[in-house]
């Protein structure tokens, strides 16, 4: 119930938020991910080994993965992306998201924010929003 409510509902809940364009809202997503009271990845990590060993546990990290890339979708057609494109977005986001956790990447956060841009690029296909990604970068290096 902890890893319910701490990690599929900020992932949503931050898919959801008012967000001025398709930048910032990828921005929120990422937040997930650099706040630790918001989303806790090793408590993802364990949940998700403990799934390969009980089928119950597989059930639910089913579920709330479908939840999650629905609402990563959702935002993504939000801002004008078709169903198909939103779906294919959402999904190559949030397995790169997981993976970076799961490979346990550590890189310094100044060293990541410089790929800020482009990695915004590839995810949403467009220029990304530069004021949008002042304010993330920001934020993610205020972060201890």
């Amino acid at each position: 119930a902890d890893w319910e409510t701490r990690n599929t509902r900020s992932i949503v809940a931050k898919c959801e938020q008012p967000s001025a364009n398709i930048t910032e809202a990828v921005c929120n997503f990422f937040r997930c991910f650099i706040d630790e009271g918001l989303f806790d990845q090793g408590l993802d990590f364990a949940v998700r080994e403990w799934s390969r060993r009980d089928k119950a546990v597989r059930k639910l990290i089913d579920a709330a993965d479908t939840v999650r890339i629905a609402s990563i979708t959702a935002m993504f057609q939000r801002f004008g992306y078709q169903a198909q494109d939103a779906d294919a977005r959402a999904r190559i986001l949030y397995f790169m998201q997981l993976g970076y956790h799961a490979l346990e990447v550590r890189e310094p956060m100044d060293l990541r924010m410089s790929r800020l841009e482009p990695y915004l690029k590839g995810f949403i296909g467009c220029d990304p929003d530069p004021h949008a990604m002042a304010e993330f970068r920001a934020f993610s290096l205020s972060r201890p």
